[in-house]
């Protein structure tokens, strides 16, 4: 991973410990917009640091094993050998997940949504169809963890 990425992960976390010494405040405590603004931020930030603290034990590990394959134990450096290509793996995957989480987000994200369905010309077909639409959108944002509520059914 390139260094100005680790860089930014790394400020990430700082970041994320900042925002906890602050949500300790007595002051933040007492400003009720600037603790809901910070609890958000810090529970954002969570899944990344993890993930980040999982990175870097991975590259500590694939570091411990880069000294067991220098060793003059040949067990030692077969060991290596063959723990080698799983922490690879691990490392590869980590890195495609951190990269995900700098993506920008959309600042739309947490926005609600309007969404109006229905039945056009067709009749009972249209109708049928309409409703079979309604529950397919209900069980997608079920799964995603959003509310759904119904403002208006006939």
């Amino acid at each position: 991973m390139k260094q100005t990425l680790l860089t930014k992960l790394e400020r990430l976390a700082e970041r994320r410990s900042e925002i906890e010494r602050e949500l300790s405040s007595p002051a933040v405590i007492g400003d009720q917009e600037k603790f809901r603004r910070l609890s958000q931020e810090y529970a954002q930030l969570g899944p990344l640091v993890e993930h980040f603290g999982d990175y870097q034990a991975v590259l500590k590990e694939l570091d411990n094993l880069q000294l067991m394959a220098n060793d003059a134990d040949r067990d030692l450096r077969a060991m290596a050998d063959a723990e080698r290509p799983a922490a690879e793996g691990k490392r590869a995957a980590l890195e495609d997940k951190l990269k995900g989480f700098l993506v920008p987000k959309d600042p739309l994200d947490n926005n609600n949504v309007f969404l109006e369905i229905r039945g056009a010309a067709g009749g009972d077909e249209a109708a049928i169809f309409a409703g079979d639409l309604h529950r397919m959108y209900v069980k997608y944002a079920e799964t995603r963890g959003w509310t759904v509520e119904v403002v208006s059914e006939s």
